[in-house]
């Protein structure tokens, strides 16, 4: 059986653009940023911390180490991680130098997911709302089914 060789996606880009510096590097980076402020990925359903957490692992980078690397605590790093904290410019320029992806797509990511949670909650509310709106529709008709069987005393027509 043949070995399998990995190879990083800056070793990959590396091969086909050229080093960082070299003009058809800089070009390329230049559009891939583009794309990737660009590229929706569902982003805006998962919070940045989780596709942090599948970078990292991707790249076999222990979180401790990483966090260290950024200037967090293990601690405030994991609940990063699990979506618990949200990415400020700090930690957008830690993950910058450390995985060289813009700080600004880690905050547009973490501006569309919050935008993402309030579009939820919104709808959320808009239809607990509708919902009461509905029984209260509903309660009303029966009162007045009701007050015109009082009026009428006739109780062979109520619906309820």
């Amino acid at each position: 059986m043949e070995k399998m060789e990995f190879y990083t996606l800056d070793e990959v880009t590396d091969r086909f653009y050229g080093k960082k510096g070299t003009p058809k590097r800089d070009s390329h980076d230049k559009e891939f940023n583009k794309w990737l402020l660009g590229y929706t990925y569902d982003m805006h359903k998962e919070h940045p911390g989780i596709l942090l957490a599948e970078e990292l692992k991707a790249k076999g980078i222990k979180q401790k180490d990483f966090a260290e690397k950024i200037g967090m605590s293990a601690s405030n790093f994991n609940s990063l991680l699990h979506g618990k904290r949200d990415i400020n410019k700090d930690i957008a320029d830690g993950l910058e130098r450390e995985l060289n992806i813009p700080a600004s797509a880690w905050m547009k990511i973490q501006s569309e997911y919050n935008k993402s949670v309030k579009l939820k909650k919104d709808e959320e509310k808009n239809y607990s709302f509708a919902t009461l709106q509905r029984s209260i529709d509903r309660l009303s008709d029966q009162i007045g089914q009701l007050i015109a069987l009082h009026q009428s005393r006739n109780f062979s027509n109520i619906k309820i």
